[in-house]
């Protein structure tokens, strides 16, 4: 993986112009137009919405790599703090690409800017710093950061980091309610949304799975908790809510809560919507993930077996709108590398590489994306799978019965010092049975 800087002068200012000329202050998230030409980013500590105009890039006959000769690349200002943001922070386009939302993290609102012409409008929050569901002229939040829009543009959820809440608001309407978190400092898992606890939840990205058979369609939100170092998945359904990775600060590679991060922060996903005509439905996405503190790209991969082969770890409706427990994520697997550069504009960029496995199950051809051969035996003959099954509830009859066995004639198994076998109440007046434990 090679970076190279392309914008920003390394001094924080606000200053338009070409490339490296360009000064920036603490550049948040970033957007690119439909075509892939402009890029949308929040320039947080200049209180700006600013665009990046890649051009046309040149292709260097020697390396093969995209190069932009001296004028290219040009930043302009495009919003400021005299349109109304204060140190904007999250980006999400809608899906036509008509208007982009926006979190004003200082000015405590969510706001809809029209593209392309730059049109700003307040969706929900009066500015005062609180935690209050409802209609978005009365809601309320408190230093929201990531943002994301589901696929059909209808919802926006945001991670309300001072909140500790996982908020989404209805577009068309600006009505706001909370999914998951209870506002404690903690980091705490449950079925129930109100016993949620979040540290600081600052990136979110959407993860859509499609409706297939009994299984209903979800939305996953997938959670950058930034101070309690880990990657937390809520159904948007229910609110129930899990630890996908991550436990302690650190930068240990592995698998789910085995793996650690340093304060995760944006979080990207690539191939994120699992559709129900898909002839592999258990194809998983990866997620790109920011460490602030250890100056890392991390790589997260997520896996859902087969809905028809496995779907008990899919939640299921109980006719009631529960879900069963919060499996949906099987397993979590985590790649990083070492830090190649710091671009000078407030971020510090790294690199990512190595070999993830899918899920526990099998391994992932880095080349192809295919599972590899274990998962695919496994989970692709459901036969040997049932077989597999009906063995292991076999074992576990054998087991209970030998212990119901032991309990009944454990007096005559057990000998004295001498060799003998004595049953009834040993030398403490203690009968074998009551201190045999049951199956």
């Amino acid at each position: 993986d090679d970076f190279t800087k392309l914008i920003g002068h390394g001094f924080p200012e606000l200053a338009d112009g070409p490339g490296l000329e360009a000064k920036l202050d603490l550049p948040a998230e970033i957007i690119l137009t439909e075509d892939g030409k402009l890029a949308i980013f929040a320039d947080a500590e200049n209180n700006a919405i600013r665009t990046v105009d890649f051009g046309i890039p040149e292709r260097d006959a020697g390396t093969g790599k995209l190069v932009w000769s001296n004028g290219t690349l040009m930043v302009t200002t495009m919003l400021t703090a005299a349109d109304g943001f204060n140190q904007p922070y999250g980006l999400a386009w809608l899906p036509d690409y008509s208007a982009f939302v926006v979190t004003d993290m200082g000015n405590h609102k969510i706001k809809l800017v029209t593209y392309p012409g730059y049109v700003v409008t307040t969706v929900a929050g009066t500015g005062v710093p609180d935690h209050v569901d409802g209609p978005g002229d009365t809601a309320q939040f408190s230093s929201p950061l990531g943002i994301a829009v589901q696929a059909d543009g209808l919802i926006a959820y945001i991670a309300d980091s001072e909140n500790r809440r996982i908020r989404k608001v209805v577009l068309a309407t600006g009505e706001v309610s909370t999914v998951s978190g209870n506002g404690n400092a903690a980091s705490v898992d449950s079925g129930d949304p109100a016993e949620v606890s979040f540290a600081k939840p600052r990136g979110i990205a959407l993860w859509e799975v499609a409706a297939q058979g009994d299984v209903r369609a979800s939305t996953y939100a997938i959670i950058s908790d930034m101070l309690s170092h880990t990657i937390r998945v809520v159904d948007t359904l229910d609110g129930v809510t899990h630890t996908a990775a991550g436990s302690i600060a650190g930068q240990q590679e592995g698998t789910g809560t085995n793996a650690q991060f340093n304060a995760p922060a944006a979080i990207v996903m690539i191939g994120g919507l699992v559709d129900a005509a898909d002839p592999l439905p258990g194809r998983h996405p990866n997620m790109y993930i920011v460490c602030e503190t250890s100056h890392k790209i991390r790589r997260v991969d997520f896996y859902i077996p087969s809905f028809e082969l496995c779907p008990s770890l899919v939640p299921e409706d109980d006719g009631e709108g529960g879900t069963n427990d919060a499996n949906t994520t099987n397993t979590t697997n985590t790649s990083t590398g070492t830090s190649s550069a710091t671009n000078g504009t407030g971020a510090d960029n790294g690199t990512s590489t190595g070999n993830g496995t899918v899920g526990g199950i099998g391994s992932r051809n880095e080349s192809t994306g295919d599972l590899g051969a274990e998962a695919s035996n496994l989970w692709d003959e459901p036969v040997s799978f049932g077989l597999m099954i009906g063995a292991f509830g076999l074992l576990c009859c054998l087991l209970c019965c030998l212990g119901l066995l032991r309990k009944i004639y454990g007096p005559f198994w057990r000998k004295d010092a001498d060799g003998t076998n004595r049953g009834g109440a040993n030398a403490n007046g203690k009968d074998y049975n009551q201190i045999l434990e049951p199956c």
